[in-house]
């Protein structure tokens, strides 16, 4: 934090000012703190989805990958 107390805006910092920011203006929206808190954790979730999904799939391609080149070695 800075002398005057605000939240310096550099790396993750100017992330979570962003969040926080979009989250006033969501309030100044809806009026409900619960359902912007709602509809946060739903998002979240969806990007661990995602992420679990994308990284099952590096590991799908891997395996194949080594499979390809273990029958590759021995064709």
């Amino acid at each position: 934090m800075t002398c005057n107390g605000q939240i310096g805006l550099e790396g993750s910092d100017a992330g979570l000012a962003s969040v926080l920011e979009s989250l006033e203006f969501c309030l100044k929206l809806r009026g409900s703190e619960a359902s912007v808190l709602e509809d946060l954790a739903k998002a979240i979730n969806l990007v661990h989805i995602r992420r679990d999904l994308v990284e099952s799939g590096h590991a799908l391609l891997n395996h194949a990958y080594r499979s390809q080149q273990e029958y590759e070695r021995y064709s």
